[in-house]
């Protein structure tokens, strides 16, 4: 989406959402998540082996191979990266034999934790139609740009009837979600599987709203979406059944070359910044390998003459802090927690 010169009228509501928000309704944060995955490592279908986890933490630590050892979220996928990155496995005599396989049982694994927490917490009725600051976020005109993979927001907005779409610029009659570091029913078009014999039965480009467009070419690269929101009871069949890998940026710094698969996404977020009249950040802590995500912060936010009004939620003062120095220097604190 190509933007002119001039800057568009502020009149949009927008809200950006970090892992505060989904850790509301039981789902783990950025924290938990590496630590919940190493404890059911070997019993989630499709996720990491035991012993496939234990290799990797004692090959990218020095004292990895301690019992119990658990590095930092962040670092230790930023290590498998790197590790990737610069050519395992064609590393001699290193017992890490195949980073990239890991990764992608790592996100298999993500997926169906996700998917598991969140059908948990409307199980135990923590989410609802109910729910207050849900239904404060998702309603219709309203932008939701995100950082988190799970389908909070795509689940309450179908048990509320409300539309969504994935792309574009904000509208009157749907919810216009952007999630910018993917999602866990997302899929790369070449590492599909195909089910059905209709393959629009499976699978929708992002674009999609309510008729159904044709699907990528074959050589295409495009991120495609698995229809699983809508089989909720098999949600999780769907996406393995669908996908070799979901599509989610695990948490590394220098997230460049796959950004640029979701460059259209980033585009239509910077837009919908620039035209919000409200931002509302919630859950959001800004961590230190989101320089991007900054970035798009504080672009959108200061671009034309018209003020905007920030708010962030968030019961923790630092982030408030960090958000004021390095985005929004007038932001407002809101300390309450979601609920």
């Amino acid at each position: 989406m190509a933007y002119s010169g001039s800057a568009p009228q502020r009149q949009s509501r927008v809200i950006f959402a970090g892992a505060g928000l989904s850790c509301a309704f039981g789902l783990p944060n950025t924290a938990a998540l590496l630590r919940d995955l190493a404890h059911t490592s070997g019993k989630i279908v499709c996720g990491p082996s035991n012993e496939a986890m234990a290799s990797a933490f004692g090959v990218l630590y020095p004292d990895g191979e301690k019992k119990d050892y658990l590095p930092d979220t962040v670092d230790f996928f930023s290590s498998l990266q790197a590790f990737i990155d610069i050519g395992a496995p064609g590393l001699p005599g290193v017992q890490l034999r195949d980073a990239a396989e890991l990764m992608r049982a790592l996100k298999l694994g993500i997926a169906r934790l996700l998917v598991d927490r969140l059908k948990e917490a409307e199980a135990q009725s923590r989410l609802t139609v109910d729910s207050d600051y849900l239904n404060h976020v998702v309603q219709p005109g309203n932008v939701v740009i995100t950082t988190n993979w799970d389908l909070v927001i795509e689940r309450f907005a179908s048990l509320k009837d409300i539309d969504v779409r994935r792309t574009g610029t904000p509208g009157a009659s749907y919810l216009l979600l952007l999630k910018l570091h993917g999602s866990i029913d997302w899929s790369e078009w070449a590492r599909r599987k195909f089910v059905a014999s209709d393959h629009q039965e499976d699978f929708a480009v992002l674009r999609e709203f309510k008729n159904r467009l044709l699907l990528p070419a074959d050589s295409d690269s495009e991120i495609v979406r698995i229809r699983a929101i809508e089989h909720w009871s098999r949600c999780w069949q769907r996406i393995s059944a669908r996908t070799h890998e979901p599509f989610v940026l695990t948490m590394y710094r220098g997230k460049g070359p796959e950004l640029r698969a979701l460059s259209q996404i980033w585009s239509d977020a910077y837009g919908a910044l620039s035209r919000a009249r409200t931002l509302e950040i919630v859950g959001y802590s800004l961590p230190a390998d989101d320089l991007e995500i900054r970035t798009l912060l504080r672009a959108g936010l200061t671009r034309g003459r018209q003020k905007v009004d920030v708010t962030v939620r968030n019961p923790a003062p630092d982030v408030h802090t960090r958000i004021r120095q390095h985005v929004f220097p007038s932001a407002k604190s809101d300390y309450r927690a979601v609920s």
